[in-house]
């Protein structure tokens, strides 16, 4: 096998047609054009001696994400959003719709007399409420009247919606982990016509122009 050396020229400087460090840059040019790369370049980056993270530490402060949040009230109705919700976005990562690498935060608010329309998806969120009164959320034709410090769950691929019956706006935390979904590249979602409250949405079949998942495995083992 033959290995490039560098030889040095006469004023003791490497010549430039057996320089080591060019050869291998045209060697990685090469298997560039081929989709290709040296592992040996990349190697500390990706096997780290410790957890690297782009996440930024960050606090928001509720009177100004209160302040912001109430003003969008006047921008955009809930319908019009799907739903009205600011993201807590992490300072490191603009842009992502990430509070961090796998989870997704920000704060909703329905006005009275709104409904959000009912959807479903394949993220789990979390919600837990911080002002108001009044409003609920219906998970599977199931209503949860809910007040500050309830927290309410809604499980993956579960039909919901959110109501306002009140006459004062709610808001509450919103947690998904549509990150981690995204990541595994295994998102679903359907809209509905009809509110979950009706309790027609908790016996929908399956939706049926997205495979599911041992479909999806049949559909892989096919081809291989």
């Amino acid at each position: 096998m033959a290995v490039a050396t560098a030889k040095k020229t006469s004023n003791g400087k490497p010549g430039p047609k057996h320089n080591v460090e060019a050869v291998r840059q045209a060697f990685y040019d090469r298997i560039a054009k081929k989709d290709m790369a040296p592992l040996w370049k990349v190697m500390k980056s990706v096997v780290t001696k410790e957890p690297v993270t782009r996440v930024a530490p960050h606090v928001w402060h509720f009177d100004d994400v209160k302040s912001l949040v109430m003003e969008s009230g006047g921008l955009i109705t809930a319908e019009e959003a799907e739903r009205r919700v600011l993201i807590l976005e992490n300072p490191a990562m603009h842009g992502e719709s990430k509070a961090t690498n796998t989870l997704f935060a920000g704060v909703q608010m329905i006005m009275p007399g709104e409904v959000a329309p009912a959807h479903r998806h394949a993220s789990s969120a979390i919600r837990f409420v911080l002002d108001g009164k009044g409003a609920y959320t219906s998970v599977d034709g199931e209503k949860s009247f809910m007040s500050p410090g309830d927290f309410v769950i809604t499980a993956n691929w579960a039909p919901h919606d959110h109501g306002n019956t009140s006459d004062v706006p709610m808001l509450w935390l919103d947690v998904l982990d549509f990150p981690a979904v995204n990541f595994y590249e295994a998102s679903f979602a359907e809209h509905f016509d009809a509110p979950v409250s009706e309790g027609a949405l908790a016996i929908r079949p399956p939706l049926r122009n997205s495979p599911s998942s041992a479909s999806r495995c049949r559909n892989r083992r096919a081809r291989h």
